[in-house]
Formats: C-alpha cells, sequence, structure tokens
C-alpha cells in the first residue's frame, strides 16, 4: 500500500512541474522572502493564499538550491503563535551556480 501512495504522489509532483504551477508559486515565495526577510512560512501561506504544503515544498526546494536559508534560532510565528524558524533570501554574489544548474560557471 505504501508503494502506490508513494507512486501516487510522485506522479502528481511531476504533474504539478509540468503544468508550470510549481515554478510560479517557486518565484512567488522566493520574492515574497526577498521583500519580507524573516518570514516564517506560516506568514508566507497567509500572505500568498498558499496551502502549507505547498508552502513547505517550495520552501525545501529553495533551501536545497541555497537561494534561502532558515535561522537558527525560533520566534514566536506572529500567525499561530508558535515557535518557528524563520527564512531569509540568500544575496545573489552568494548564490553557487552550480547548486542551481548542476554545472561549474
Amino acid at each position: 500500500m505504501k508503494t502506490h501512495v508513494r507512486t501516487v504522489s510522485i506522479d502528481s509532483y511531476r504533474k504539478h512541474i509540468e503544468s508550470g504551477k510549481c515554478l510560479a508559486q517557486w518565484m512567488r515565495v522566493l520574492q515574497y522572502i526577498e521583500q519580507h526577510p524573516n518570514v516564517t512560512r506560516a506568514q508566507i501561506e497567509k500572505a500568498l493564499d498558499m496551502r502549507i504544503t505547498s508552502v513547505c515544498g517550495r520552501v525545501a526546494e529553495l533551501k536545497a538550491s541555497k537561494l534561502i536559508r532558515e535561522s537558527l534560532c525560533r520566534v514566536t510565528c506572529p500567525i499561530t503563535g508558535e515557535e518557528a524558524h524563520t527564512l531569509k533570501a540568500v544575496a545573489p554574489e552568494h548564490v553557487n551556480q552550480q547548486d542551481l544548474f548542476g554545472v561549474a560557471a
């Protein structure tokens, strides 16, 4: 049963990427973080009217691409009232092209 769920999830993710929606969400999340440093995922969810699962997925991709960083310290989120890590964009001069595209500049 787990294999079937995993396959469905992977297929859905591929369709999401192929539709172009994933890239559009990715860009919206990145731009929001650039404009609002030290923002939480819940703040992004509310501001962009996106599902939290979509926000978390795009944040994970942006972190893997090293375009954003997550704070080590936790703060009280103004939306949830819970402790949460904040997110901040990485300055363009600190982004490694190889991390983004898999090739050296």
